[in-house]
């Protein structure tokens, strides 16, 4: 071939490369074997199983570990699972069930899959639920423990916010109707939460609160991987074993 034709089709191959369409990468063994929502989540590790949704509201999920508890990780805005899966690993491991999944609908319809989950959860055997949520996630399950959803026991809220763009009415009194425990979690500069003053006003609307709000500015997931992450892990825990 002549050697002008050569470097044409050789700038053509790496243009190939690096443009036109996004090509999926091929799944490593564990990922393969891993169900979604966690099949691409690098600190998920091995050991979960599909759950079976019923009902209208069918979210992907995941499920990890057996005990008489089951905890269920509602997710924050950017709706990734991952974000759960060390802290899901760390649970499952003390004798927890735990389920994380990826909301399939708007941020309003996020409370309702979340009962769909702990529903699966307590078909898997789990007799008590306990919910977990981060941000949009936290008013979730904060939503959801109002309505007296069978058999939860206790909810952690992380940075739950008071309104959200998508939804600006104020969702405080809501947290006069939970009748079960609250771990509420914040930081005092998080602008999303008005500066703390959010996780304050649920801990004095909850009947049953206990507020931990930490320095900085941390927001929801963050809270499990910054220089908070021991104490609210631990705090996390603890609840848990309280209910």
């Amino acid at each position: 071939m002549h050697a002008s034709r050569v470097a044409v089709v050789a700038v053509m191959l790496l243009a190939a490369g690096c443009g036109g369409e996004r090509t999926t990468p091929a799944r490593s063994p564990q990922s393969a074997a891993t169900p979604d929502p966690v099949a691409q989540c690098r600190a998920a590790g091995d050991g979960w199983q599909s759950l079976h949704i019923s009902g209208d509201y069918r979210p992907p999920a995941a499920r990890l570990g057996s005990g008489r508890l089951g905890v269920v990780f509602a997710n924050d805005s950017d709706n990734d699972a991952c974000a759960w899966s060390s802290e899901a690993r760390a649970l499952a491991e003390q004798g927890y069930a735990v389920a994380v999944f990826e909301t399939v609908g708007s941020d309003s319809y996020e409370a309702d899959e979340t009962r769909a989950v702990a529903a699966a959860v307590r078909r898997a055997g789990a007799q008590r639920i306990a919910l977990v949520g981060a941000s949009v996630g936290a008013r979730a399950v904060l939503q959801l423990a109002a309505q007296h959803p069978r058999d939860v026991v206790g909810v952690v809220a992380l940075s739950a916010e008071r309104r959200i763009s998508s939804n600006p009415n104020d969702l405080l009194p809501t947290g006069r109707r939970i009748q079960v425990p609250v771990l509420s979690i914040g930081s005092r500069h998080d602008p999303l939460t008005s500066f703390g003053k959010d996780t304050l006003a649920w801990h004095r609307t909850i009947p049953d609160d206990r507020a931990l709000v930490l320095p900085g500015s941390g927001h929801g997931v963050e809270f499990l991987t910054n220089r908070h992450r021991r104490r609210v892990r631990a705090a996390i825990s603890a609840f848990l074993r309280s209910l």
